[in-house]
């Protein structure tokens, strides 16, 4: 069966939409909306500068056949659009779509200055319909598109090429990057015409069918739905308010008729401003070595990752090829470019492993191209590792390898020289950095930054600093980079640290992991995304970039103190691939603001509350309030089996301070809270207000006379069950403490001042293995924040759901969007049985009470995906 996007084939998307859109125009709904496909020109992007007819005579077609960039434009009135659904064919077997562009990933070479309505846009990506400028001006693609690219689709009626696009709005306020909805496009895509095809008029023309293959539900495609002021409208073909256009094509045999032939260009051409001219040498080609910005001798930093662009003057002479063997002083290239800018944006054939790099550069005569002077020949990457310390890296070619062919084939090759970049790894300029003395945290192993972890993150500020000072009322930008050798990423589920400081907003997209769209909660200190191509298969990931981008503002009232920027241990998941819930080691090293002048050597002393184990890397002795996470024996790590209810106890030692109360909230590893007890044992037993299903609780405990209660050290603050789910595996670990941020205890007074706070948790191991446990971290296999207790299905055909646990492995993470995802791209995909399929079944389910209900009525779509991640992040709960 044919592989398709789960929104190309399966959305539902009037019984399922969840987003919500604010438009740019308030009032009533349009009164049609439509599609066009036309040429696309990067320089005029705008579908009223493209061409809805393309005429060629077959004289002038290649033996490779015309390649040329079209494009799907969208028209709208008002930017209310909350989804819409549209395939597209052709009428001709001959005419293929070699290559969807999609909107986040990289279209040009290099970044191209792009003109918005919001401002200038510095990016690779061409800019769609709905794209954005941040804050900090990176671009970003508006929604959500899913894309299905097949050479036929028997489901939509056609066996010609299919080309499928789904977009969702992501619950997200758009504008248009334009003056029109059109000014640029919704997605670019390659259209071929082969030499062999007849003279004749071809088109480009939309799918036209029902795309839910279930015959109690009709979706047709081509369709839009908008919301306007909370009215819901419909655009489809049957309400004759969806205007479509079509592309013609006409291939000629006796010559163009004149003013009708497009000229496009093939492969899409980057507008880089060429960066200088390679001073002329004694050799026919001579090149140069430089970084981005045109420097032969950078300073670096461990970790840092490099651009290395090799730059050529060859004078007037021609060029029919290279292949060339590079010296990097034992640099792995972590990533050719796959063009030649200087030769006509030839293709390259590459091996970063063995550091070669070939390509021919003939035109569709068989003559040599004409050189760019200036440009790149060759473009990679290449990342100083984490380990280095004082030394030096010399990149060029390898002498006898370097080869730069003549016209002809005959073999005959030019004489080249070059000029190598060296990259200097020292020691940082004195006063730039401060040293940072607590030990870097790592999910799964004890210690610092641990060498040996699958993924190594470090937090540092817009200018690549661990730490930084700060002024109070000052906004910091935080960078989380990654360094992932070359593991693969399916998407990261993560919870920030941050001591107290809010998060005001995360960047939209991870730039790490191929720019993957960002579900967030700034709330909640949450970020999720899921990160796989449209095979299914887990992203590359570019080493040195930010998983994450974010920013907090220092209170306006802060004084001498300082905040750790860091994950919460136990909420830093890492995916790997197949959807089986399976994640990577990873560590990582924080992010230090210092605010006025602390006290030298006391970089961990955090006075806005909370600080806990997993920042300060123990129960901090200096804390007013130490908390001891142990179960009713008043052990802090035990064994459990499967099914067992675990008595919490949340003790504590304020020395001789009193307490007002208390607001928290626990993080569990993803166990339910079945109850809480009623009162807090060790502050008067002051009555509890608590919200199981929220894991939060929280009291006051001041007298008749309106003073806080001295507290009984050595008791209860709260106690609480929690039950291992059945379906846990030997080895499997949950971590029981507090959400960080969330952890409050008040002074007197009623003023909202807040005592320092610590804990150290609970860690509860499913079998009777050994434990071995440690004061700076933590290992967590099964974590979720969103898991609901598994219930055992009903006799019979019907199944009882586990909102939103895919994968049946317990806990709601995003191993399950990535499962339901693959589902969804690939109908005979395996892993996916009955009960899962029950379970993610969350939008518009067939029961939202949670009864059992039958699997052969579940009908899933990205919605059901969307709705999940939110869920993840705590955005809303399960079902919808």
């Amino acid at each position: 069966m044919k592989k398709l996007i789960s929104a190309v084939t399966s959305l539902c998307m009037a019984a399922t939409m969840v987003s919500v859109v604010a438009p740019s125009t308030v009032g009533a709904a349009d009164t049609a909306k439509g599609f066009a496909v036309k040429t696309y020109d990067a320089d005029k992007p705008s579908s009223a500068d493209g061409k809805s007819t393309v005429t060629i005579d077959k004289k002038d077609i290649p033996a490779s056949g015309y390649t040329f960039p079209a494009a799907l434009y969208y028209s709208e009135e008002s930017a209310s659009t909350t989804s819409f659904l549209v395939h597209l064919t052709t009428d001709s077997s001959a005419i293929t779509f070699p290559k969807v562009y999609e909107p986040d990933q990289p279209y040009f070479s290099a970044e191209k200055e792009q003109v918005m309505a919001s401002g200038t846009a510095s990016t690779d990506c061409y800019v769609s319909f709905g794209g954005q400028l941040s804050k900090r001006g990176k671009y970003s693609a508006a929604g959500l598109a899913k894309f299905g690219l097949d050479s036929s689709q028997s489901a939509a009626g056609t066996d010609n090429y299919f080309l499928g696009c789904s977009w969702m709005n992501m619950g997200e306020e758009y504008t248009w990057a334009g003056a029109k909805s059109d000014s640029f496009p919704v997605y670019v895509f390659d259209v071929n015409i082969p030499a062999t095809i007849a003279a004749g008029t071809y088109h480009i023309t939309y799918c036209k069918y029902d795309t839910d293959p279930d015959p109690a539900n009709e979706v047709m495609a081509p369709m839009a739905e908008a919301k306007t002021n909370d009215v819901k409208s419909k655009y489809n073909l049957a309400s004759n308010n969806l205007k479509l256009e079509e592309m013609t094509i006409v291939v000629t045999e006796n010559g163009s008729t004149p003013g009708t032939t497009t000229t496009v260009t093939q492969p899409p051409v980057t507008t880089t401003t060429t960066v200088g001219t390679v001073t002329p040498g004694d050799k026919d080609f001579n090149f140069k070595f430089v970084d981005d910005k045109g420097n032969s001798v950078v300073s670096a930093n461990p970790g840092d990752e490099i651009t290395v662009c090799v730059q050529v003057d060859a004078g007037n002479n021609t060029c029919a090829g290279m292949d060339v063997k590079f010296n990097t002083s034992g640099l792995a290239i972590d990533e050719f470019e796959n063009n030649s800018e200087a030769c006509g944006n030839a293709k390259l054939a590459k091996n970063e492993k063995e550091f070669r790099a070939n390509f021919t550069s003939t035109g569709t005569d068989g003559e040599p191209m004409k050189v760019s002077n200036g440009k790149d020949a060759f473009t990679f990457y290449v990342t100083i590792p984490a380990t280095a310390k004082d030394t030096s890296y010399t990149i060029g070619f390898v002498d006898g390898e370097l080869n730069v062919f003549k016209e002809g084939g005959t073999g005959s090759k030019y004489t080249a020289g070059y000029t190598p970049l060296t990259i200097n790894v020292g020691t940082p300029n004195p006063g730039t950095t401060t040293t940072v003395t607590q030990p870097p945290v790592t999910t799964t192993t004890t210690g610092g930054q641990t060498s040996n972890a699958d993924f190594k993150f470090s937090f540092v500020d817009d200018k690549g600093q661990s730490t930084v000072n700060a002024k109070a009322g000052d906004e910091i930008t935080v960078c989380v980079q990654v360094d992932a050798g070359n593991n693969t990423c399916a998407g990261m589920d993560v919870q920030f640290s941050t001591s107290g400081l809010a998060i005001d907003e995360f960047e939209n997209n991870s730039e790490a992991c191929g720019n993957a769209k960002l579900a967030k909660n700034e709330k909640e200190l949450r970020a999720n995304f899921t990160s796989t191509g449209t095979d299914g298969e887990p992203m590359k990931v570019s080493n040195g970039k930010d998983a994450f981008t974010f920013y907090v503002t220092i209170p306006s009232d802060a004084k001498d103190t300082s905040y750790v920027i860091g994950f919460v241990d136990s909420e830093l998941k890492v995916f790997k691939e197949g959807g089986t819930g399976d994640k990577y080691s990873a560590s990582y090293t924080p992010l230090t603001i210092n605010v006025g002048t602390p006290n030298p050597g006391t970089t961990t002393t955090v006075t806005q509350p909370p600080v806990t184990t997993t920042t300060t890397g123990g129960q901090t002795s200096n804390a007013e309030f130490k908390f001891s996470f142990v179960d009713d024996k008043d052990q802090s790590a035990i064994n459990v089996n499967a099914g067992d209810e675990v008595t919490v106890c949340v003790k504590v030692d304020a020395g001789n301070n009193t307490c007002a109360g208390m607001d928290v909230q626990f993080s569990t590893s993803g166990l339910a809270i079945d109850e809480f007890e009623n009162n807090s044992e060790a502050c008067g037993n002051a009555k509890l207000a608590k919200n199981e299903k929220e894991l939060r609780a929280n009291f006051t405990s001041t007298g008749t006379d309106g003073e806080p209660m001295k507290v009984s050290n050595g008791k209860d603050a709260f106690t609480f069950y929690v039950t291992i789910p059945a379906t846990a595996k030997d080895g499997d670990s949950y971590v029981i403490g507090f959400v960080d941020s969330e952890l409050k205890v008040f002074k007197e007074g009623g003023t909202g001042d807040k005592y320092t706070a610590s804990y150290t948790p609970l860690t509860i191991t499913v079998g009777k293995q050994p434990v071995t446990t440690s004061t700076t971290t933590t290992t967590v296999t099964t974590t979720s924040t969103t898991t609901t207790t598994v219930t055992t299905p009903q006799p019979g055909t019907k199944l009882v759901p586990t909102w939103g646990d895919t994968n049946c492995d317990g806990v709601v993470n995003v191993a399950d969007v990535v499962v339901l995802n693959r589902f969804l791209n690939d109908p005979t995909y395996s892993n996916i049985t009955d009960q899962g399929k029950v379970n993610a079944d969350v939008v518009d389910p067939q029961d939202k009470s949670g009864a059992a209900v039958d699997p052969a009525g579940v009908k899933l779509t990205v919605a059901d995906s969307e709705a999940i991640l939110k869920a993840i992040v705590e955005l809303i709960t399960l079902p919808q």
